[in-house]
C-alpha cells in the first residue's frame, strides 16, 4: 500500500520547503540588488505608494490593489521604500512557488509532482520578470494560487470536525478575498476558479436529487445575470485599453515585442501553451478527473490577445505561475497508473509500481536542473538597463524646488521621482482636470531648448520682462518652464514642430475616465 498523504507531506518536508522558499526569496532579492534604484518600468511608483503609506498613513494615489499595502508593510520593517518594495517582491515570488506546492500537493499526494511545480515556477524567466515589472499581479497570482489550494484541500479531506471545518473555510475565503483584491484579473480567475469547483457539486447534486434540477438552473441564470452587471460596468469604464488588445492567434516565441520584452520568458510562454493544449486534448480522450479544470485552458493561454499590446504581455505572464500546476496535474493525471487499487502481489500492479518509478527518474532529473537554473541562470533574467533611466531621472528633479502647493507635470516614471524625492509634492502626468492657479503649475518640458522657447515666445511679445525663474534649463533634454508659458510657446511654434512636441515625453492629455475615475484622490 502507498503512504498517506499525511505521511508523505510530513512537517519535516514542509519544513524543508520554507526553507526553500526562504532561499528563492533570497535569490530574488539579490537578483533585484543589481541596481540601487527601484526596480522594473513602476518601480518608483510602488516606493512612492509604500512611503507614502509608511510616513501619512495612507497611499499616495488612493487604491484596495493589496501589493501596495504589503510594500508598505515590508518598507516600514526595512526602514525604507525601495528596499521595501525589493523584500515584498521576493517574498511574493517565492510565495507563488508555495502556494503551487500546495495546490498539487493537495491534488495528486504526489512530492515529486508537487516539487516539481515547485521549482518549474521557482526557475521560471517569466515569474522572475512579474516580480520585477508588475508586482501587483504577482501578488494577485500568489494569493489566486493559495484560495485553490485550500478550495482543493477541503475537496479532498472533506473535514468533519466543526473547528477544522471552521479555519478551513475562513482560510479559503481570506485568500478569496485577497485575491480579489490584489488584481482585477486575479479577481476574474477567482470567479471562473469558483465555478469550476461548483459544477461538479452541482451535477453530483442534480444526479443524486432530480427534483432539484430546475431550481438548480433558475439559481444558475441568476448567478449569472447578476455578473453581467459589474461586468459591463467594467468593460465600459475600461473599453479603451482593451481597442487594440485582440489579433489573430500567434505564440510570444515568434513575436519580436514579447521576445525583446521577455526573452527567455517568451519561448517559455510558448512551450506551456502548445503543452497545455495537448495535455488536454489527452485529459478528455483518456477521460481523466479533473476535466472540469479543461474550462480553464483557453482562458488562460487565451489565442487572441495581441502579443504587441501591454494587454497581451500582462495576460500572458499570468498565464505561466497559473498555468504550471495545471500542466503538471494534467501529467500526473496522464501518467498516473494506479498502482496502489490492485492487490498486492498482482503482477499488473507491480507493473504499475515500476512504471511510476520509470516516469519519476526523468522528473527528479528535470527537478536538479530546475535547481540548477534556480542559482545560475535567475540573475540574468533580470536586465537594470531596461528600466527606465531612474538616476538621470533623480538628477534631473535634484535642483528643482517649487512651492508645496504647486503642481508639476511630467512624464511617467520621472513624475513619481520627483513626487518621491520632493516629501511627496504633487506631480502628475496628465494635464490636470481641476482649477490651479496660473502661478502654481509648472512643467518638465522635454524635447526642446530654454533658449528655443524664449525666441518664440520672444518675437511673439508674450515673454515676461523677469523670466529667469519661470523658463529655466535643467539639462539637454529638460526644461522647466510655467504651464502658461508652455502653452504660449506651443500657439506659437511651428506646426509640424508642436506635432512633434506633443509626445508622450510631453503630457498633453487629461486623464482618461478609466483611470481618474478608479485613482482621483476622494
Amino acid at each position: 500500500m502507498e503512504e498517506s498523504w499525511e505521511k508523505k507531506f510530513s512537517v519535516g518536508t514542509f519544513l524543508t520547503i520554507l526553507v526553500l522558499c526562504v532561499n528563492i526569496a533570497t535569490i530574488r532579492y539579490d537578483m533585484l540588488q543589481k541596481s540601487s534604484e527601484p526596480n522594473g518600468l513602476d518601480g518608483y511608483f510602488y516606493a512612492l505608494q509604500a512611503k507614502s503609506l509608511v510616513q501619512t498613513g495612507h497611499l499616495e494615489n488612493p487604491s484596495y490593489q493589496c501589493g501596495y499595502y504589503l510594500c508598505g508593510l515590508c518598507s516600514y520593517i526595512c526602514g525604507d521604500a525601495i528596499e521595501g518594495v525589493k523584500l515584498w517582491s521576493a517574498i511574493s515570488s517565492a510565495g507563488i512557488s508555495l502556494a503551487i506546492y500546495l495546490v498539487l500537493g493537495f491534488a495528486t499526494g504526489d512530492f515529486y509532482f508537487s516539487i516539481l511545480g515547485f521549482l518549474l515556477s521557482a526557475a521560471s524567466p517569466t515569474v522572475t520578470q512579474m516580480g520585477v515589472n508588475y508586482i501587483n499581479n504577482q501578488t494577485g497570482v500568489m494569493f489566486l494560487l493559495l484560495y485553490v489550494a485550500f478550495l482543493v484541500l477541503i475537496v479532498k479531506k472533506r473535514p468533519k470536525s466543526l473547528p477544522v471545518k471552521t479555519a478551513l473555510y475562513s482560510c479559503t475565503l481570506v485568500f478569496l478575498v485577497l485575491s480579489a483584491l490584489s488584481h482585477k484579473v486575479t479577481l476574474v480567475f477567482a470567479c471562473l476558479v469558483t465555478l469550476v469547483f461548483v459544477i461538479p457539486v452541482l451535477i453530483r447534486l442534480v444526479k443524486s436529487n432530480p427534483s432539484i434540477l430546475f431550481a438548480v438552473k433558475l439559481v444558475s441564470i441568476i448567478v449569472f445575470l447578476v455578473a453581467l452587471i459589474p461586468a459591463y460596468k467594467f468593460f465600459r469604464l475600461h473599453s479603451p485599453r482593451f481597442a487594440n488588445a485582440f489579433s489573430l492567434p500567434s505564440l510570444p516565441f515568434f513575436n519580436a515585442t514579447m521576445k525583446r520584452a521577455l526573452g527567455w520568458g517568451a519561448l517559455e510562454m510558448s512551450v506551456y501553451a502548445v503543452l497545455t493544449y495537448i495535455l488536454a486534448v489527452v485529459m478528455l480522450i483518456k477521460k481523466r478527473i479533473g476535466r472540469c479544470l479543461l474550462l480553464l485552458v483557453p482562458v488562460l493561454f487565451f489565442p487572441f490577445w495581441n502579443l504587441d499590446s501591454d494587454m497581451g504581455l500582462r495576460q500572458w505572464m499570468n498565464a505561466i505561475p497559473l498555468g504550471i500546476p495545471l500542466v503538471v496535474y494534467f501529467v500526473h493525471q496522464i501518467v498516473n497508473f494506479n498502482g496502489s487499487r490492485e492487490r498486492v502481489g498482482d503482477d499488473r500492479s507491480t507493473l504499475n509500481l515500476r512504471l511510476k518509478l520509470l516516469v519519476r527518474i526523468p522528473v527528479v532529473l528535470l527537478c536538479g536542473f530546475l535547481y540548477y537554473a534556480l542559482y545560475n541562470f535567475t540573475p540574468d533574467f533580470y536586465d537594470r538597463e531596461s528600466d527606465p533611466p531612474y538616476n538621470r531621472y533623480r538628477n534631473i528633479v535634484r535642483d528643482i524646488e517649487l512651492d508645496d502647493d504647486s503642481l508639476l507635470i511630467a512624464h511617467l516614471g520621472l513624475n513619481h521621482v520627483y513626487t518621491y524625492h520632493k516629501d511627496l509634492k504633487d506631480c502628475l502626468n496628465w494635464l490636470p482636470n481641476f482649477e490651479v492657479p496660473v502661478e502654481k503649475l509648472w512643467r518638465l518640458a522635454y524635447g526642446t531648448s530654454e533658449k528655443r522657447i524664449r525666441e518664440v515666445l520672444e518675437s511673439n511679445n508674450t515673454l515676461p520682462e523677469k523670466s529667469d525663474d519661470l523658463i529655466r534649463k535643467i539639462d539637454f533634454e529638460y526644461t522647466l518652464v510655467r504651464e502658461d508659458l508652455w502653452q504660449a510657446y506651443l500657439l506659437h511654434e511651428e506646426p509640424d514642430m508642436v506635432e512633434v512636441l506633443n509626445n508622450w515625453y510631453n503630457p498633453h492629455e487629461v486623464r482618461p475616465d478609466y483611470i481618474r475615475k478608479s485613482k482621483t484622490k476622494k
